[in-house]
């Protein structure tokens, strides 16, 4: 991610989206039913799970009335009608100002505050992407900021709980009797590695009882199976500046139409960010696989949710709040990516709700006026159901 931040930067990226300060994108995910916090975040940090996506370290500038801080706010929406923020970003960035945290030791977060200087005392600033929900919210389903003993197939007991300081900090040592269901029989299962060689049971269970408690084992696990996110994360990061407009509005029709966004939408060539950041053109197609996939689990697989959220206002979509604003959310960025492969095919492909069944390499390749496959894919049965005269196919 620190190289392609470079990227990021001198691209101007953050122009439609800008990054969220820390306390913005706790907000930001409480809105969206996560329920985070700075302690929370600087844990994942410190553990290599969830990082910001840009660090500033404030210059200070000596004033009329002292020394200041320098003002942070510099990726608003409301600075990019001059050339000066630009390169004041731009100028930051060369020297090391603007960074990746893993491009510096780790640090906890109360030291980011120092001297007050003019009634700040804010030295270090941190930024997240709203993309960055969707690693989080996975965190947290995975439970790696506590140890889960929820379990079917689990009863434990706390035979002995007492409280210990130790270098100032205080602990809970418990003395656990647990329980762990291994059969629904009176007879214990025979699990074979090979049709000749019995597994230690014994064995099994205690691997599996430390993957459950390890924090190390449950990180590498949960880092392998997510590897794709940072390649989804730089990818929306990339396409953003032109396609979010098509995700902040109704129908999928861009509603914002300023000539900052013309001039950057005009340049826009989707085969130099796929060769910068080293991947294929049926990647993007993955990734607006598994974000429809997500999408439609949160808005309804069923009936025609999707469509009838997609037709509604931006405006009235930011109203909400909980597990239904996370998934207009999440169908935002499916139209964006579904938007990018559009223009760089030059032809619409199947719609977010409409590839759940599909492998992902037929979504481009799908003939969206077969009325006769209506038993395979969506798109053919509502070209067979809702067809007319005058358009002939389902759109």
């Amino acid at each position: 991610m620190k190289n392609f931040l470079s990227h990021y930067i001198n691209e101007k990226m953050y122009i439609e989206n800008p990054p969220l300060e820390t306390e913005k994108f706790i907000k930001f995910c409480e809105i969206c039913g996560i329920i985070t916090s700075k302690e929370e975040l600087e844990f994942f940090e410190k553990k290599e799970l969830l990082y910001p996506i840009i660090r500033i370290d404030r210059p200070i500038f000596s004033g009329e009335n002292g020394k200041y801080y320098s003002d942070y706010h510099i990726f608003e929406e409301d600075r990019h009608d001059s050339t000066y923020f630009f390169d004041l970003i731009r100028n930051w960035y060369n020297n090391g100002v603007i960074y990746h945290p893993t491009q510096k030791q780790f640090k906890s977060w109360d030291q980011f505050k120092s001297v007050q200087l003019n009634n700040e005392d804010k030295m270090i600033v941190s930024f997240y992407s709203n993309f960055q929900i969707i690693l989080l919210e996975k965190i947290k389903e995975y439970n790696l900021n506590s140890i889960n003993f929820s379990h079917e197939k689990t009863d434990f007991r706390v035979e002995k709980c007492d409280t210990i300081v130790e270098n100032e900090k205080t602990y809970l040592e418990l003395n656990l009797n647990i329980k762990i269901k291994v059969s629904d029989t009176d007879k214990l299962p025979i699990i074979y590695s090979n049709p000749d060689i019995p597994l230690d049971y014994k064995k099994l269970l205690i691997e599996k009882t430390n993957s459950s408690f390890d924090f190390e084992i449950k990180k590498r696990n949960f880092i392998q199976r997510n590897r794709d996110f940072h390649g989804i994360l730089k990818f929306l990061l990339s396409v953003q500046s032109v396609y979010i407009p098509y995700a902040h509005s109704g129908g999928g029709k861009v509603t914002h139409k300023s000539r900052k966004w013309f001039e950057i939408k005009s340049k826009f060539n989707l085969k130099k960010i796929l060769t910068i950041l080293n991947i294929k053109f049926l990647d993007v197609v993955q990734y607006y696989q598994q974000i429809s996939e997500i999408c439609q689990n949160i808005l309804g697989s069923n009936y025609d949710w999707v469509q009838l959220w997609k037709n509604i206002s931006w405006q009235k979509k930011q109203r909400l709040h909980g597990n239904l604003r996370l998934g207009v959310e999440y169908l935002g960025w499916g139209i964006m990516l579904k938007k990018t492969i559009e223009e760089y095919l030059s032809r619409e492909i199947p719609d977010i709700d409409e590839i759940s069944n599909l492998h992902f390499e037929d979504i481009i390749t799908i003939d969206l006026e077969d009325t006769t496959k209506n038993h395979i894919h969506l798109r053919a049965l509502r070209n067979l159901l809702y067809s007319d005269n005058v358009k002939s196919f389902y759109h």
